[in-house]
């Protein structure tokens, strides 16, 4: 395996790592309270659980993409998605600490996915 695989692939484990946390974590503290609102209607609630849960859900099938790029497809494409994937962490990694002002650890690991992706990008273009 070359570095720029073993590189995605840690990036995409890591990502997936985050986002099943932050979906467990999510589902605790935010979804589950505001779907117990009686303030809303059904179909708010349904709605808030939809977009409460949608970085979750991007941050876990990019990070399942990246995998499967890095062992499955040719390293032009798996550097196209990489580059997606790492520009998808790195919004939500600047938007937590900016959200959180720092004080929220959930910018560290999607920042360590960023530069996992990111050196691997850089061996396999300087390998070219």
């Amino acid at each position: 395996m070359e570095t720029y695989q073993l590189t995605y692939v840690a990036g995409g484990c890591l990502g997936s790592s985050v986002a099943i946390i932050h979906g467990i974590l999510m589902q605790k503290h935010l979804v589950a309270p505001v779907t117990a609102s009686e303030q809303l209607s059904s179909n708010a609630k349904e709605l808030c659980v939809l977009l409460l849960q949608f970085s979750t859900f991007v941050w876990l099938v990019g990070g399942i993409a990246l995998i499967y790029a890095a062992l499955f497809l040719s390293s032009t494409t798996a550097l196209i998605i990489a580059s997606l994937i790492a520009l998808c962490y790195l919004y939500g990694a600047i938007g937590n600490f900016w959200a959180t002002r720092g004080r929220h650890f959930g910018w560290i690991p999607l920042i360590a996915a960023v530069l996992s992706i990111s050196w691997g990008s850089i061996v396999l273009i300087t390998a070219a």
